[in-house]
């Protein structure tokens, strides 16, 4: 996950850069930590990122978005002039509503445990393990999955505004079947 001064630091050097246009950058990030299990065992286990930034920016009553999923400011700047020639091809939008103009009053929410950020794919499967074992020994089929997510949100744009989410989430879902009773096929 970046950093949020790091964020900030990108985002309002590559902001500074474009007079007369106004311009948002939205920056989705996600790691993601996914234990899948079945008949007593682990299936299916995954991880992956996803990073992902919309750019769009404005001009008069036209604009133009562009979506990249790199961070540098080299990439950031490409972006932005590929939103700016999109915007420049798009039509007039009459009801096209302007950026926020001012920092908006608002309560930063605590949605980030470290401990559930700091899950690795051992723990899941330590985790899952312990899960099986307490079905098997009831004589149980276990199955179901484990998913641990690590999310970072920024909101930034030419006028200043600059907002910035990180939070964190674990689910578990677990279905028991016991081993003794017969399974009807469908």
């Amino acid at each position: 996950m970046l950093i949020e001064n790091k964020i900030k630091e990108i985002t309002n050097s590559v902001l500074s850069k474009f007079d007369g246009f106004e311009t948002e950058i939205i920056i989705t990030e996600t790691h993601q930590l996914y234990t899948r299990f079945a008949e007593n065992g682990i299936s299916q286990p995954t991880e992956k990122d996803i990073f992902a930034v919309s750019i769009r920016v404005v001009k008069g009553k036209k604009q133009g978005k562009t979506n990249i999923n790199q961070f540098d400011e080299k990439s950031l700047l490409a972006g932005i002039e590929r939103a700016k020639s999109n915007a420049e091809l798009a039509t007039e939008d009459e009801k096209l509503l302007t950026f926020l103009k001012a920092p908006q009053d608002y309560s930063r929410v605590d949605s980030f445990d470290a401990e559930t950020a700091e899950l690795s794919p051992q723990l899941h499967a330590d985790n899952v393990g312990r899960i099986i074992a307490k079905g098997q020994a009831k004589n149980l089929r276990v199955a179901g999955n484990c998913v641990s997510t690590l999310s970072g949100l920024t909101y930034a744009n030419s006028n200043g505004i600059f907002a910035y989410n990180k939070s964190s989430h674990n689910l578990v879902s677990v279905s028991y079947t016991h081993l003794t009773l017969p399974t009807k096929r469908i």
